[in-house]
């Protein structure tokens, strides 16, 4: 039940409720054939690049088609993990997803942060930039949150116009 609640993300297998284990490897940087468990300790839940630009992720290098949110890559606060998602923190990823200057410019530094308490299963986004994020069709502004499931969409919005979709 454990690997359910921490394991949300893109695409949720049939069976076993983590992500499959070739993509478990990738994003925890291992080779193919890697342990499944040390894998999923790794790479607890991720961002999957869906759209930017008219691109799809066949277009990006395999290791910019997500954001792995391992928790030896969070900031803890009491029992709270929080990762700070941006162009800052995770610039190789958006300068992939975004190419183009002036769209790259548009995401701030920190555009949001999620924060996990394990053993909740409850993910929350927190909107930290001045350009809208819209969470599940929810247009969220500087200082809302929302509520993430396994599947849940993510757009980074710039004048109306969605740059850059992600999903949890």
């Amino acid at each position: 039940a454990a690997a359910v609640a921490i394991s949300a993300g893109g695409r949720t297998p049939k069976a076993t409720g983590t992500p499959p284990p070739n993509l478990l490897a990738t994003i925890a940087g291992q080779s193919a054939g890697a342990d499944e468990a040390t894998a999923t300790a790794a790479a607890c839940f991720y961002l999957e690049f869906v759209l930017a630009q008219g691109r799809g992720p066949e277009a990006l290098q395999p290791e910019h088609r997500i954001v792995s949110m391992a928790p030896s890559m969070a900031t803890t606060e009491g029992c709270k993990l929080t990762w700070s998602i941006g162009r800052t923190p995770q610039k190789d990823h958006f300068e992939a997803w975004l190419p183009d200057q002036s769209s790259f410019s548009c995401i701030s530094r920190k555009a949001l942060e999620i924060t996990w308490t394990p053993g909740s299963g409850e993910f929350v986004l927190s909107a930290c930039a001045v350009n809208p994020l819209s969470v599940d069709s929810r247009v969220l502004n500087k200082g809302a949150c929302a509520t993430l499931r396994a599947g849940s969409d993510i757009f980074f919005m710039y004048e109306q116009k969605a740059l850059l979709h992600l999903r949890f």
